[in-house]
């Protein structure tokens, strides 16, 4: 038994690798990220007049409720700002729709938002706790002429920032996707979703269409590879010991 065994040892190492990975897709997938709350999706430039049409998209990506106290809203141009101090219950893998007064469906209704539109810098969008900790952020537009500032207080590169659409789209995550790099992490929406799912973004110039990730392909792969060595250590056994 133990000869048969030996043989395979690399197999049982592949397939522990295999399980591992798919443990880590599934615990991104449910939400188990260091910040439970994202900023999921924005529309800072609507068609037409802005006032009144403006909105910001939180979402709960953790299985559990959790609950914001006096936390903030800080927009920058030149420089962050404090707009607005909230406070909200979100459920669980749940939206929390911040916005103008004019936004249907709306959580958590302000008579103005006043975010910036990029155009000819980078602006940005920052929710930061009552103890000051920035949970998430958003930046884009370029170049970031005004030198503004990630979690660490680094200045963010271009190749960070999220290119912007035309009036009336918005920016979104896909599948709640947050490595931290807005080029990479949000899309543009040609229809926006404010409190639902965002569906149908177009990639920012240079990356893949869909966004989709190579996870499944990977699996595949590794799955064929240890395949291939299963039959080959199985042939070599039969071959060797009968």
């Amino acid at each position: 038994m133990k000869n048969f065994l030996k043989p395979f040892k690399p197999i049982f190492i592949l397939l522990l690798l295999l399980f591992s990975l798919i443990w880590l897709d599934q615990s991104v997938l449910a939400g188990e990220t260091p910040n439970p709350v994202i900023i999921n999706e924005v529309l800072f430039d609507p068609e037409g007049e802005d006032t009144g049409k403006e909105w910001i998209e939180l979402f709960n990506v953790s299985a559990n409720t959790v609950v914001l106290n006096n936390w903030k809203i800080l927009i920058a141009g030149t420089t962050f700002q404090e707009q607005l101090t909230f406070s909200a219950t979100i459920p669980a893998h749940s939206y929390f729709l911040i916005c103008d007064v004019g936004v249907p469906n709306c959580n958590m209704p302000t008579p103005r938002l006043g975010l910036q539109n990029g155009g000819t810098a980078t602006d940005a969008i920052s929710i930061v706790t009552t103890e000051g900790v920035h949970v998430d952020q958003i930046f884009y537009d370029q170049p970031n002429s005004n030198s503004l500032w990630d979690f660490g207080n680094n200045m963010v590169p271009d190749n960070q920032t999220a290119i912007v659409g035309a009036s009336g789209e918005s920016l979104g995550r896909h599948e709640f996707t947050d490595t931290n790099n807005s080029y990479t992490d949000f899309l543009v929406y040609a229809t926006p979703t404010p409190g639902a799912e965002n569906i149908g973004g177009i990639a920012q110039e240079g990356l893949p269409q869909t966004g989709d990730s190579l996870f499944p392909l990977l699996i595949i792969l590794l799955i064929g590879v240890i395949s291939a060595i299963l039959v080959r250590k199985y042939n070599l056994y039969i071959l060797k010991y009968g």
